[in-house]
């Protein structure tokens, strides 16, 4: 599968697909490799991964550039002006390439800058698209959530930064009818909200070790959500609505059982279709039933559904039964323990 998706000089997502390199399919393989056999992928040295993933760094900002990691990508300067740990790929970069290196035992070379004044921070949170795209405001959350983990972790003495600030806001802005930051829109419902609380939390409380502030509200909405049929069905079932789904209900199931019954059942459910579509040697599809190219095996996919399998078994108290258990940006435990 690994070698299906490295074309001689880079990793891409699906064969013949990627028409530029990118630097998610390195993490993606790097993921995959270390999570079923236990080591880098085969033909690339540990050194080798951690020298390209490391060279997209900028070092005054901190944040990993978009662009190929193969050695002709390599020579291009790294640039990420204009970038936003809010916006764009430099924050989803955070996640991958930061779990990438520490599966490859090294981490960032420089430490991401997060300058954020606290009346300033407040401000740019307040003003994030909740109303609409509330998944691209948790994304945002999650990578500065992540870069103030990959701080503490990596550069220990960098400080919290942002930490309370961000932790304070979103406690006191969570809605507790909801559980959730975000309300519904009539185009689709709960998904983008659902959505946006997967990332939020993953980067935050999840990330963290500390508890969600309205468990049982937060499952009862998405237990609601989960029930959208018509979110869950051609080019919408996918690994990302899958995930954003059991994510949460397994988080929140540390803290509460309320609706675990229901929940059970639909991860059962869940579980039996999405075991019919692994193919051999190809892996998953982001979205196995779709009608367009996300329909086609790839790294993403395989590494995102590998990760919902292992949530789902888990949340059903039988994840001991699998021969892996997720270390990167799906790991079950928090990168930075309770009260550091």
């Amino acid at each position: 599968m690994l070698e299906r998706c490295f074309d001689g000089e880079r990793f891409v997502d699906r064969p013949g697909l990627d028409a530029e390199g990118a630097v998610r399919p390195w993490c993606d393989a790097i993921e995959i490799s270390d999570l079923l056999l236990h080591h880098a992928p085969t033909g690339h040295t540990t050194a080798d991964l951690v020298r390209r993933l490391r060279a997209r760094q900028d070092p005054q900002t901190g944040l990993v550039a978009p662009g190929d990691l193969s050695d002709r990508g390599l020579e291009q300067p790294s640039d990420t002006t204009g970038l936003s740990i809010f916006h764009g790929p430099a924050g989803y970069h955070i996640l991958c390439a930061g779990y990438a290196l520490q599966l490859l035992d090294s981490c960032f070379e420089h430490p991401t800058i997060l300058d954020h004044d606290p009346v300033a921070l407040e401000h740019q949170l307040d003003t994030l698209p909740w109303a609409r795209n509330a998944w691209t405001a948790g994304a945002g959350i999650d990578a500065l959530g992540t870069a103030i983990a990959r701080n503490l972790n990596d550069h220990k003495d960098i400080g919290h930064g942002p930490l309370l600030t961000l932790m304070g806001w979103l406690t006191a802005r969570a809605d507790p009818e909801t559980g959730f930051w975000g309300k519904p829109h009539p185009d689709d419902g709960w998904l983008q909200v659902v959505n946006g609380f997967y990332r939020l939390t993953r980067g935050t409380y999840a990330q963290f070790g500390l508890p969600l502030p309205y468990p049982e509200a937060a499952v009862k909405t998405v237990l609601a959500h989960a029930q959208d049929r018509a979110v869950f069905s051609a080019n919408g079932y996918n690994a990302c609505n899958l995930l954003d789904v059991i994510h949460p209900l397994w988080l929140a199931g540390q803290q509460t059982d309320y609706g675990r019954a229901d929940g059970q059942r639909w991860a059962e459910d869940q579980l039996s279709k999405i075991l019919t579509h692994w193919i051999d040697g190809q892996g998953f599809a982001f979205a196995p039933t779709g009608d367009d190219d996300r329909a086609v095996p790839g790294l993403q996919g395989t590494e995102m559904w590998l990760a919902i399998i292992w949530l789902l078994t888990d949340y059903l108290g039988f994840s001991d039964v699998l021969a892996y258990r997720p270390r990167g940006v799906h790991r079950p435990e928090p990168l930075i323990a309770r009260g550091r």
